[in-house]
């Protein structure tokens, strides 16, 4: 219980709305991570999409493809025990939120959402 935990963030190269693009650069971070043995490894916020979409986050088509982003990168992470945490963005009631999902053995949950309006600039 009071081990020590191998922790990693990445930042790797991500392009703006290009999710298939992104989503490679994660999964090749976090099989690097999951080579170290890190426990866990985080990602910037919206790497799926890229953080500066602006109205694109609007569009459901970069939303839906951020959804199978994230089933893909969920999927690459089988048989590994490392979680991650990677970021979306997420509409549900109407509302859009930049949205952490955590993951980890080829499953997926939310982990913490913020309401897009409290994002200035951003969503």
């Amino acid at each position: 219980m009071f081990g020590y935990y191998r922790l990693a963030s990445s930042v790797p190269q991500l392009r703006v709305a290009e999710v298939d693009y992104n989503v490679d650069q994660l999964t090749e971070e976090f099989r690097k991570a999951a080579e170290q043995q890190a426990a866990a490894v985080v990602f910037p916020e919206l790497c799926i999409t890229g953080y500066s979409c602006g109205d694109l986050f609007f569009q459901p088509n970069l939303r839906k493809a951020a959804l199978n982003g994230l089933l893909r990168f969920t999927e690459a992470t089988e048989g590994s025990g490392t979680i991650a945490v990677v970021g979306l963005p997420f509409l549900h009631e109407d509302a859009l939120y930049n949205t952490a999902a955590v993951v980890q053995s080829g499953h997926s949950g939310s982990g913490a959402q913020n309401r897009a309006p409290q994002l200035p600039g951003i969503l």
